[in-house]
């Protein structure tokens, strides 16, 4: 057994790595499991798992109480794992984050990433093992197992997986066909930059994505049975509070954007006070807001790495573009229908805004960013 203290605090970790000779054995993978309050389940999928020659077992207890303990002292007899464990519950992205410190510092060369899965029943052992070839097979793509969410499925899972991949599919530009999927297989070469990710809870997996996209990362999807035990009510998954943090992270990047049309609609309404000029108006209001959208989109929405001059041109023309554009519709409004220019405003600019971030997001800061 591993003991793993409390990350919060500052205590030595006890690190038993694994006993395998570098390039004797083949290519590994090592299956990590995140563990809290468990039942017979996860013992019996360890057990079907360890009968591999190729892989090694990594189970984090995250957290859990007196109540499992039975299960993991179960677990900790098993050969080929290794059990670590987490003082208090810190939500399971911490949980993979631990594993994947672990995996940094303990396994060889010839362990050529991770394959996560749940420890609830959700994954077959045939769905996980062929994860592990594939894994193999391409050890530098990033490989998401799939479910079918037909009629089977509780709505509350179906729905919440279609809408998350349909925003996925907006802000990032790529549709996935499950974004909440927990049987995944993890390069080696990505792993250190998920220990950058600062959640801990299930968005972490929604995060990993992201940052798969920005990276660059091929992203492999194959499908895999769809299991729901007692319709899912063993899950840990909180349905409000677990889906408002991962569709937060899609809020996080559309709030620049609201905050940049504020300021915007602000200085227009200062200066078409004072100079009754709509064009003059339209042009620093469209100055003051896009200076700082551009710096707030480059360094914390995007975090991009690319230089400043080639997205700044291309900003710039997507800037001169919507300027126009902007102009021409707000002069028609207003003189040759009669509307009030702040109205016309408000529609015109409604009407750009989902373009321009998808614009942004897709052409000009989505490359190189981290």
């Amino acid at each position: 057994m591993v003991h793993r203290p409390d990350n919060n605090k500052h205590e030595k970790t006890e690190i038993t790595p694994l006993n395998r000779p570098k390039g004797k054995e083949g290519v590994r993978s090592l299956i990590v499991i995140p563990a809290y309050q468990p039942n017979q389940v996860l013992v019996n999928l360890i057990q079907s798992l360890v009968t591999q020659k190729n892989v090694d077992i990594l189970v984090i207890d995250d957290g859990s109480s007196d109540s499992s303990r039975d299960y993991f002292l179960k677990i900790e007899r098993i050969p080929q794992v290794v059990l670590l464990r987490h003082q208090i519950n810190q939500g399971k992205g911490q949980a993979l984050k631990t594993a994947i410190e672990y995996f940094l510092l303990s396994c060889p060369d010839n362990c050529v990433g991770i394959v996560t899965a749940d420890a609830d029943g959700q994954h077959a052992v045939a769905d996980i093992l062929n994860m592990v070839k594939q894994q193999i097979k391409h050890p530098h793509n990033l490989v998401i197992g799939i479910r079918t969410f037909d009629k089977t499925v509780p709505y509350r899972s179906r729905f919440g997986n279609q809408l998350t991949c349909y925003l996925f599919k907006f802000f990032f530009g790529k549709m996935l066909m499950d974004t909440q999927s927990g049987l995944r297989a993890i390069p080696r070469n990505f792993l250190p930059e998920l220990l950058t990710i600062p959640s801990r809870g299930y968005e972490f997996e929604l995060e990993m994505l992201i940052k798969a996209i920005r990276q660059n990362i091929q992203i492999k999807e194959i499908p895999i049975n769809t299991i729901y035990q007692d319709k899912n009510k063993h899950s840990h998954f909180n349905p409000l509070i677990d889906s408002l943090k991962i569709y937060f992270i899609f809020i996080r990047f559309l709030a620049n954007s609201i905050l940049s049309a504020l300021i915007d609609y602000i200085v227009f309404a200062l200066f078409i006070f004072q100079t009754q000029n709509m064009l003059l108006s339209l042009c620093m209001a469209r100055l003051v807001a896009s200076s700082l959208n551009f710096s707030f989109s480059r360094s914390l929405v995007f975090k991009s790495k690319n230089k400043v001059i080639s997205q700044g041109s291309k900003y710039i023309l997507l800037l001169v573009f919507l300027m126009v554009t902007s102009y021409g519709c707000m002069s028609f409004l207003v003189t040759v229908l009669g509307m009030n220019v702040f109205i016309s405003k408000i529609i015109v600019e409604g009407s750009l805004f989902l373009a321009s971030f998808a614009v942004q997001n897709i052409f000009i800061f989505r490359r190189g960013a981290i």
